[in-house]
């Protein structure tokens, strides 16, 4: 029962449409790279502003890394804003491969798995950063959407470096029966023979298995 479920699932359009989805290859990956740079960016010019900002369960970690140093924490976030944002200029796309651009999203990926890491962790001990304890599902409700973004982020990464084909293609049809042979010309003036008539055209093969090829056109009479 559930295999022929399955079968049918296969050959609807819902299956097609699931396998074709696809994240860097699409507008999709675009988004989720800029939101990604401007969501660093953003982190950059508050904590430029106050220096409490590294208190933020997904920023503490990073600073942590950085040595608790705020300049280098703003530089390094503005850095892989830059690079992923490098990714996003298509002019580079004729001057490097795919491989290599991706190279430069590899920065920003790791800054967010950090971050989301830290997010969970800090669920697990139900304790924010700062020391604020609060219950684990309050904590993981507020550090989903970093979670949630590391990890279209990696998607969108590997698919940007290894683009996945489309699975289902659009089959051809059977080709077109061939065209009829041309009728034999009239013999011509003063007993010179006349010329024999041109082949017909092959049909053209259907669209899809199911549908048939168009037969050839006849051909034309000789003179």
């Amino acid at each position: 029962m559930l295999k022929t479920l399955w079968a049918e699932f296969k050959r609807s359009a819902g299956y097609s449409a699931f396998n074709s989805l696809q994240v860097a290859k699409h507008a999709l990956g675009k988004y989720i790279i800029a939101f990604g740079c401007l969501l660093h960016i953003m982190w950059a010019i508050i904590l430029m502003i106050d220096v409490r900002a590294v208190n933020a369960t997904p920023l503490s970690i990073v600073f942590a890394l950085c040595q608790h140093d705020r300049t280098f924490t703003i530089v390094v976030l503005l850095l892989v804003s830059l690079l992923a944002g490098c990714f996003l200029d298509i002019r580079l796309r004729g001057r490097l491969s795919m491989s290599a651009l991706s190279l430069f999203l590899v920065p920003q990926q790791m800054v967010l798995t950090c971050s989301a890491f830290n997010g969970i962790y800090c669920a697990i001990q139900q304790r924010y950063s700062d020391g604020t304890p609060m219950s684990w599902p309050h904590i993981l409700t507020d550090q989903a959407s970093i979670v949630a973004m590391a990890l279209l982020y990696t998607i969108a990464l590997v698919e940007s470096r290894h683009p996945p084909e489309r699975i289902l293609k659009t089959a051809q049809g059977p080709q077109g029966e061939q065209g009829i042979q041309g009728i034999q010309g009239e013999t011509g003036p003063a007993g010179i023979g006349g010329k024999g008539g041109m082949g017909g055209q092959g049909g053209k093969g259907g669209d899809a298995p199911d549908q048939p090829g168009l037969p050839g056109e006849a051909g034309a009479i000789g003179t």
